[in-house]
């Protein structure tokens, strides 16, 4: 065999290598860009409201980061596929969502000056709050090059009043 051969064969073989090496490079930077795009931030308190009102559960992108074109997901633990609320398509999605829910929620600002989905606040508002509504909910986020995911806790407060019944 001549030395040309060999050194072309090398020559593929190492141009080869390296177009994989650049692939699996990129495929990694693929599955680990989830955090480097934005973040689903919380507050760390619980929420409070009192029975039959408004509770306004925040949740923003970090850094800011233009929500109109991304999936968002307001869910209980356990229920991905029965969601409070799915913004999904430009849109809410009000197919999908549990019943007790219908009517009840949209997405809101968490202060004032927010600029809604534009500016990265996917905050959930809940109107006429009942007993049953308090608890966990998960804030979801997805692009096509990931999602995340953080959790607010609802706490109802309220005056309860018991009916006695007066026997005669």
């Amino acid at each position: 065999m001549s030395p040309c051969v060999i050194e072309k064969d090398s020559s593929r073989a190492l141009y080869t290598v390296m177009w994989l090496c650049i692939l699996a490079a990129w495929c990694v930077s693929l599955s680990t860009a989830t955090s480097d795009i934005f973040t689903c931030s919380v507050p760390e308190d619980p929420v409070l409201v009192r029975l039959g009102h408004v509770a306004t559960m925040p949740c923003w992108l970090t850094p800011s980061t233009n929500a109109e074109g991304l999936e968002v997901r307001w869910y209980r633990p356990k229920d991905f596929d029965n969601p409070v609320l799915l913004y999904s398509e430009r849109k809410i999605q009000e197919a999908s969502q549990q019943s007790q829910y219908v009517g009840r929620t949209s997405l809101g600002l968490r202060e004032v000056t927010s600029e809604g989905l534009k500016g990265g606040d996917v905050t959930l508002k809940l109107v006429n709050v009942t007993l049953r509504d308090q608890g966990e909910y998960v804030c979801y986020v997805s692009s096509n090059q990931g999602y995340e995911t953080a959790s607010v806790f609802l706490n109802v407060t309220g005056e309860f009043i018991q009916a006695k019944h007066i026997q005669e």
